[in-house]
């Protein structure tokens, strides 16, 4: 997996549960070009609404995000140091093989409801253990800073 300062498919962010027995320290968004675009459609038709004061956010059902634990294999006895690894930064845009992402761990819980929760200026995505009430989060990511402010040539 290698951070890059350009656009992919794919972005990780720091993530959290709400558990004493699971683990899960980020999340990886599968965020390919049609999926800003509708990203930035929904940015739009939210416009009129956060104008009122008592808005607070919009919630779509999005299964684009997996979430993983801390202590994750990536290829034989190679593991990551996530404080290292994001440094200054909670998110970032990652180039990441087939191998790789099938090498990641998952959380013990089996993980439903996926929801994509979409604030005035930034989004998140949240789910939840599907036996137990158990919270998956990720950090709020800045939401014209990954899906743009229109379409970009990088977005085709």
């Amino acid at each position: 997996m290698q951070k890059v300062n350009y656009p992919t498919d794919y972005l990780i962010v720091k993530a959290n549960v709400t558990s004493e027995w699971d683990d899960c320290s980020f999340a990886i968004i599968h965020c390919p070009p049609k999926w800003r675009k509708d990203l930035r459609k929904r940015n739009r038709l939210l416009k009129s609404h956060s104008r009122d004061g008592s808005f607070y956010a919009v919630m779509y059902w999005d299964f684009h995000v997996k979430f993983f634990q801390n202590w994750h294999r990536i290829r034989d006895e190679e593991f990551i140091d996530l404080e290292e690894f994001f440094g200054d930064s909670h998110w970032y845009f990652v180039e990441i093989s087939s191998d790789e992402f099938e090498g990641l761990e998952r959380p013990n819980n089996k993980i439903g409801a996926h929801q994509l929760k979409l604030m005035k200026d930034t989004f998140k995505f949240q789910a939840w253990g599907s036996r137990t009430d158990e919270k998956f989060e990720t950090e709020q990511l800045p939401l014209k800073e990954i899906a743009g402010t229109k379409p970009m040539c990088w977005f085709w």
